[in-house]
């Protein structure tokens, strides 16, 4: 089954390719390793596979969010977005809010020393996802 799912997410993210993109870098993945939906009661849901895949196109400020068949979406529907980064009360260091197609999701944390990539909104009892980079071999 992890087999599988590898190789469709491998060949999604071989299939988005497309002409538009020569110029423009390819992107990096990132892994949805945990999702917690609140701060203040902290439900934690792992995922031991790369079930939700947030591919960052930093240069064009894009997202792709591929979500693997039968898995629920969490914070966003699989497809692709536009996204700013902004800065926020909350924010720190370099450290700023992502907004995707006008909506704001939290902060967008890149400089964890475990070097997973963080966005969250528990300043405001939101929610915390925790990323790992995804490394194509």
């Amino acid at each position: 089954m992890i087999k599988r799912i590898c190789i469709i997410l491998i060949a999604s993210l071989v299939l988005t390719c497309n002409v538009d993109d020569t110029n423009s870098e390819m992107g990096r993945s990132f892994i949805l390793k945990t999702y917690t939906p609140s701060a203040m009661l902290p439900e934690t849901q792992e995922f031991n596979a790369p079930v939700i895949v947030w591919t960052f196109k930093f240069q064009t400020e894009k997202i792709k969010v591929f979500i693997a068949d039968g898995t629920e979406s969490v914070v966003l529907d699989a497809g692709n977005y536009s996204y700013d980064l902004t800065s926020h009360i909350c924010g720190f260091n370099d450290n700023k809010q992502l907004v995707i197609n006008g909506i704001e999701y939290g902060i967008l944390i890149t400089d964890d020393p475990s070097g997973n990539l963080i966005l969250t909104d528990a300043c405001i009892d939101g929610h915390i996802l925790v990323f790992e980079e995804a490394l194509i071999l």
